[in-house]
């Protein structure tokens, strides 16, 4: 199929370009380095006609296949991007920044500034927890801290959401690991309603979120946290040994969070290889730095 469409992709219409790479994303299949540089060679011309969907489903599904474009393709996608701002909706808005905090690629302090006025815009009505948690981890991979007023913003519209359970697990520990690494400490209201909701979930996380909740912690609060760390670190253990997570219940209105989590185990977009490590490598470690971190904290 992927053979296919690289013969008929110069026939292809954008949505279709956009589509086709979108797709094969969503099926985790990773085509031949030919097919990508086809598929750019092919969609760069027509990237002034794209639609912001478009758009997002190219930068993020290249990033989600591990392909990082060059950087003439990716300042083509910023400019396309940068003059149609405000007609994202907010979740092809986060895509395509994750993408490039993915990537590595900074898109320039004009768009970042013009990204951080429209999302302030957008956060002052209400924007959902899934794009506020995906924007937080693309500001930290391309060292950009916003306004503080826009992370008091962003932590209020988390915490709103984590009141009504509208959040999932692995979805709010990067939403706060972010706030963490962009050196905003949440208020006591934020963390009490965090721990809550983790505690709820804590069977049905898996080892990945659980690191990314106790690296987040230790950046945080360690000193008030001393007994959820205990609960914490015992599902760890658990599942190091083998348990899996509990499936989500039925009644669990979170399937987009659930799905939104399999953005943070992405290959590592390479030039034209695979990542250097297999996520259980990277949760074994990440769990390690938070325990070295913690005993030098109690030294």
């Amino acid at each position: 199929f992927a053979e296919h469409g690289m013969a008929v992709m110069d026939k292809m219409k954008t949505q279709e370009l956009g589509n086709l790479i979108n797709g094969l994303s969503k099926m985790s299949f990773r085509p031949a380095p030919a097919f990508f540089m086809r598929f750019m060679d092919v969609s760069q011309p027509m990237l002034h006609s794209f639609t912001t969907q478009e758009v997002s489903n190219a930068v993020n599904g290249l990033m989600r296949l591990g392909c990082k474009p060059d950087e003439e393709y990716l300042r083509a996608t910023v400019q396309v991007a940068a003059r149609h701002l405000p007609e994202y909706k907010e979740q092809e808005l986060a895509c395509l920044l994750h993408a490039y905090g993915r990537m590595l690629f900074f898109p320039g302090a004009g768009f970042m500034e013009a990204y951080e006025t429209e999302l302030g815009r957008r956060v002052a009505v209400g924007v959902n927890s899934q794009a506020l948690a995906m924007t937080l981890n693309a500001f930290n991979r391309l060292n950009w801290k916003p306004s503080s007023r826009l992370l008091i913003e962003m932590e209020r519209s988390l915490e709103r959401a984590t009141c009504e359970g509208l959040i999932f697990g692995a979805e709010l520990a990067q939403a706060v690991n972010g706030l963490a690494n962009l050196n905003h400490i949440p208020g006591r209201s934020f963390l009490a309603a965090f721990k809550n909701v983790i505690l709820e979930q804590k069977n049905f996380v898996d080892l990945s979120t659980i690191a990314v909740i106790l690296w987040s912690l230790s950046a945080l609060d360690p000193a008030r946290m001393k007994g959820f760390y205990t609960e914490m670190v015992e599902v760890a253990c658990r599942r190091l040994e083998g348990e899996q997570p509990e499936a989500l219940p039925v009644s669990f209105p979170g399937e987009r969070s659930s799905m939104y989590y399999s953005s943070f185990n992405e290959v590592v977009p390479t030039i034209g290889g695979e990542s250097l490590e297999p996520p259980m490598v990277m949760c074994v470690r990440q769990l390690l730095q938070t325990c070295r971190y913690l005993t030098m904290l109690s030294n």
